[in-house]
């Protein structure tokens, strides 16, 4: 999320100074700078980390068809079309945030640069205490499934005032309705993944954070072209925004009713 921050306010200055092509080449090299050390440090420990669950995951390794399989049952399509409403508003942010300050809110692109980044800091922040909140109610020997539940309702919904941020006339309120919404989301973020975790077995976890991953990238590109849509045709971002609120709810309602029993394994 850091990284959404820094990104907004280097490109607001290469837009200013230099050029799209620019843009693209130096966002798409810089980051391949981190593979080195991180290859490095992968190798430590990688072997010695995951060689004790080889031997176990060979034994009950599923055939794809039975991978599919998991589709059907309740808990995974609840985790399913809960990651698909989070990266679907997270989506809407960090493509149309920019864009929408200096359309609609007719910020400056310098003021562009600042007030679309200043909001992914306070949610870095809390993303990083939600996990270890969260962690900490646990090991106080809290019901995890019901703990990581609250979380994330919780955040979703807080990250509903991206509504009323689409429709306050004063540009400033709009930042700071948008900031919390940001918050909101960071509050469930890491209690998605740890989430799925909890409610399948080790032998399958990747398997469904696998389709977990999957809702959320068809939830990634639906939200640009939805919200892109929408406001060229009502001429406002205000009806995008409320899209988004009704998304959130949806998934509300998927991670508290419809994800229920434990997945067990591939059959």
């Amino acid at each position: 999320r850091l990284g959404a921050a820094l990104i907004n306010a280097i490109g607001a200055y290469f837009l200013a100074r230099y050029s799209w092509k620019l843009f693209f080449l130096v966002t798409g090299l810089i980051p391949l700078v981190w593979l080195f050390p991180w290859n490095r440090f992968l190798a430590k420990w990688e072997a010695d980390s995951i060689s004790p669950h080889v031997a176990e995951v060979k034994r009950n390794d599923g055939s794809f068809i039975q991978s599919l399989s998991l589709l059907r049952n309740r808990t995974v399509f609840g985790i399913f079309l809960g990651f698909f409403a989070y990266d679907y508003v997270w989506f809407v942010f960090i493509t149309w945030l920019p864009g929408y300050l200096v359309l609609e809110r007719q910020f400056t692109n310098q003021e562009m640069a600042v007030y679309s980044s200043v909001p992914y800091l306070p949610m870095s922040v809390i993303i990083v205490f939600s996990g270890l909140f969260s962690d900490w109610l646990v090991k106080r020997g809290r019901d995890e499934t019901v703990v990581r539940k609250i979380f994330i309702l919780v955040g979703l919904a807080i990250g509903c005032l991206i509504v009323p941020a689409g429709f306050t006339n004063d540009k400033m309120t709009c930042v700071w309705l948008l900031t919390i919404s940001l918050c909101g989301l960071g509050i469930c973020s890491p209690n998605t993944w740890t989430l799925t975790q909890a409610v399948c077995e080790r032998k399958i976890v990747g398997t469904v954070a696998g389709i977990q991953n999957f809702g959320g990238n068809i939830g990634g590109i639906l939200a640009p072209a939805v919200t892109g849509y929408i406001a060229h045709v009502t001429n406002s971002f205000a009806l995008a925004f409320s899209v988004a609120g009704v998304v959130l709810i949806v998934g509300m309602f998927a991670y508290w009713f419809v994800i229920g029993d434990e997945v067990g394994e591939l059959k």
